[in-house]
């Protein structure tokens, strides 16, 4: 018997459903249709071995073509160039006119300038140290300006027209580090803080904008724009190693300032973070700050680097997570936001796996709007991997716990730990326990939790202790098999003879999850006390009677 698997509502993915029949224009797509790379006179790049490459976006392009009904469900936008007056809503007229000094330089000499870290950009001398990471070519400022110019033409066609409010721009080069005078990180200027002052000033009815960044690297340029204002709120989850980690900035404390106090959130994740950090920081930080500021439009700087494979990141987290964080949003944009919901390409630089994330969203993206009643991030799925990682968070609600967005506090690892151990617990995919072993062992009964159950259903009690679950189910015979997920536990077993037909009983528990990975796992049967005992690895404690409930 092959172990079960907890499977996530999917649409439309490789070897699943068909897309609805009527899938024509769900989905905005920019940065298709951007000038040639290499043409000198608007090519960003490409530098050899340097990760910030064309092949990023080309190979998310060829991706999103090669899925015939995903492409065709997708509106593709018309290449747009920012204006000066566009740049400047976010940027110094100076640095502005720098970037074009450097870009001609580099033209003019037919190689690459870099970017000095500590400098304002050319406004006294052209830096050209190799040994910085932020590059301008002939046509970097071109580039720059189509990348923002692709996410302005998709706010114009969310706000102004009645057809997708959701969409996805491929920018290229990215944008979050980019301040109001400086570039780094491979940022020349920053496209979710330009888009978010042109939606503010053009449109009325948007007063205030959330920017989501999910970059494995905390956006330093995105909050230096917006750290004094209170109508844009900065959410952003990344790793943070102290001084180790690019750009070194991101801590809880840094929380805006002036009229902006508050409105800056920081969640410093630890190097190796995965799908449950991102899960959980979203349910008990970004979830709770969102539905406080009441945004009337939702900016996510999509970094991918945080995904598993990644050259530069260090993290662990699926794909698939960022398509599950997707839908989730939909859920969000639609309370107070429309359903307006753009995305903005920020890193990650493995092709192929950036190209898997890329598509992941986008398939959510075209997805039939979310229904039911169900809250956002309320329903975490068994195959979400990793430690939650509490104490950041909790580290970022101590420091918002007080207006303007008044996040609820979580449980502290000695409130996790009074009940019982509630170590970061690894949601992974269920696993089987074929280890029943046959025992003459006997001893007292534990008294704990009856289940409700059928008159001809065993009976089955479960106890909490420290780090580990028991559960005691009464039986006849030696179990043919069991199976356990970190929400349900299935026992096959055998009510009459050896020969007949083995039964299938499913549980669910309640008030607490199992780790199925954990180092317990073991199964004993007593044939002489009639009686199972499995004995399994603590995961997190929900709250609520702990008990077993009959399926």
């Amino acid at each position: 018997m092959q172990p079960f698997r907890s499977l996530v509502p999917r649409t439309w993915r490789k070897g699943g459903t068909k897309p609805p029949k009527d899938a024509a224009a769900r989905a905005l797509l920019a940065g298709v249709a951007f000038p040639d790379v290499s043409d000198p006179q608007v090519g960003h790049g490409p530098l050899p071995e340097h990760p910030e490459a064309p092949d990023r976006v080309a190979g998310c392009v060829a991706r999103l073509q090669s899925r015939g009904e995903l492409w065709r469900s997708l509106k593709k936008l018309q290449r747009r160039r920012a204006t000066d007056e566009e740049l400047q809503l976010c940027h110094d007229e100076s640095y502005i006119l720098g970037l074009e000094k450097l870009a001609k330089v580099a033209a003019a000499e037919g190689r690459p300038h870099y970017v000095p870290a500590h400098d304002l950009v050319c406004l006294s001398q052209v830096h050209s140290d190799e040994e910085e990471d932020t590059f301008v070519t002939g046509g970097s400022l071109e580039a720059a300006r189509f990348s923002v110019g692709g996410l302005l033409e998709m706010v114009d066609e969310v706000l102004a027209s009645k057809g997708p409010s959701c969409g996805l721009a491929l920018c290229r080069p990215p944008g979050h580090h980019a301040s109001r005078n400086r570039s780094s990180g491979f940022c020349l200027v920053n496209n979710v803080a330009v888009a978010a002052t042109y939606a503010r000033s053009r449109y009325p009815d948007v007063k205030r904008v959330l920017i989501f960044d999910w970059d494995v690297h905390h956006g330093q340029g995105t909050q230096q724009i917006f750290e004094q204002s209170c109508d844009v709120l900065f959410v952003s989850f990344h790793r943070h190693d102290g001084h180790i980690f690019y750009p070194c900035t991101g801590s809880p404390t840094e929380v805006g300032c002036g009229a902006g106090r508050g409105y800056t959130v920081n969640v410093a994740l630890p190097e190796g973070f995965g799908d449950a950090a991102l899960w959980a920081a979203c349910s008990q930080v970004l979830l709770p700050a969102s539905r406080s500021f009441r945004p009337d439009l939702i900016i996510i700087s999509a970094g991918f680097d945080a995904a598993s494979g990644d050259p530069i990141g260090g993290c662990g987290v699926a794909p698939k997570a960022f398509g599950l964080l997707t839908r989730e949003l939909r859920r969000l944009a639609a309370e107070h936001a429309h359903g307006r919901l753009l995305f903005a390409l920020e890193g990650g630089y493995n092709v192929e796996v950036l190209a898997d994330c890329v598509e992941e969203v986008m398939l959510e993206l075209v997805a039939e709007e979310p229904t039911g009643d169900a809250d956002p991030f309320s329903d975490a799925p068994l195959w979400l991997e990793g430690s939650p990682c509490q104490g950041a968070i909790r580290k970022t609600c101590e420091l918002h716990k007080g207006p303007p967005l008044r996040l609820p506090l979580p449980e502290s690892k000695k409130e996790r730990r009074r009940g019982a151990s509630r170590s970061a617990a690894s949601l992974k995919a269920p696993c089987s326990l074929l280890e029943a072993q046959d025992t003459a062992e006997a001893g007292p009964r534990s008294k704990g939790s009856e289940a409700e159950k059928p008159p001809d259903a065993p009976s089955a009690r479960i106890e909490v202790g420290t780090g580990e679950i028991q559960v005691r189910i009464q039986a006849s015979q030696r179990p043919e098999d069991i199976i356990v997920s970190s929400r349900e536990l299935w026992v096959w077993l055998c009510s009459g003879s050896r020969g007949t037909e083995p039964t299938l009983w499913r549980w669910c528990f309640e008030g607490v999850l199992v780790d199925p990975a954990g180092s317990c796992g073991k199964a004993k049967f007593s044939s002489s006390r009639r009686e199972l005992t499995l004995r399994l690895s603590l995961g997190p404690i929900l709250g609520g009677a702990v008990a077993l409930r009959l399926q």
